[in-house]
């Protein structure tokens, strides 16, 4: 099984399990196999800004904290900063640091020995000293499209809980635009708000998407 079938059957099995609790009844009478399919099938095909501004702004809702990154992320990729900030965090000189902690990587670069030797039980023990790669983790960078992206790893709890998340959300709106669709109409045009951003550029239109969730935040707070 591919990589990307591994995540998908991943976040449609906890997306079962999410329908039991984020449905009454008798909205879960409503939701058929087809539609958990379609659901799904959107939610894994990508990530939007907005998508990218609340996994930024709100990363303690989608990790598990379970330390499978730390154990079998291969390469962790650090640099000459990296390993200076572990060196302090150990108090030892950053020579020691690339002998005792890292590893040759391709093209000349240096990881860090995997799993990696800072984890300890599930957390990291030098947390605020950690590499970029770990602080930005599942975040990547695709070069291909030259964009920001999340990475679809299958031991990664963080991604399958953001796309099971994302797949409840879609299923309230295919549930809205079939009983509904008085309602559809208003959520077709929120939808349709990314759009009128697409030429900024990604990090400015996650800034908006950032500071949007911080004006719901104090809306909720004052209701």
């Amino acid at each position: 099984m591919s990589d990307e079938h591994e995540f998908r059957a991943l976040v449609y099995q906890q997306a079962l399990e999410r329908i039991e609790e984020a449905f009454k009844p008798a909205a879960r009478r409503l939701i058929t196999t087809d539609m958990i399919e379609r659901a799904v099938d959107e939610a894994v095909r990508g990530v939007s800004n907005a998508d990218l501004a609340l996994m930024t702004k709100y990363p303690d809702i989608f990790c598990d904290r379970c330390g499978e990154c730390c154990r079998r992320s291969n390469p962790i990729s650090v640099d000459a900063d990296d390993i200076a900030a572990i060196a302090f965090a150990k108090g030892i000189e950053p020579g020691l640091a690339v002998v005792n902690f890292t590893k040759e990587a391709e093209h000349g670069r240096r990881s860090l020995q995997t799993p990696c030797p800072f984890l300890h039980g599930n957390l990291c023990s030098i947390y605020w000293f950690r590499p970029k790669v770990c602080r930005a983790f599942p975040l990547t960078y695709d070069r291909g499209r030259g964009c920001l992206t999340i990475g679809l790893y299958p031991y990664c709890r963080f991604a399958v809980n953001h796309a099971a998340m994302k797949t409840i959300g879609i299923l309230c709106r295919l549930l809205v635009e079939q009983k509904r669709p008085d309602l559809a109409y208003d959520m077709k045009m929120e939808q349709e708000l990314p759009k009128r951003f697409s030429s900024l550029p990604q990090v400015e239109q996650i800034r908006f998407w950032r500071r949007y969730l911080s004006e719901l935040e104090r809306q909720i707070g004052r209701e």
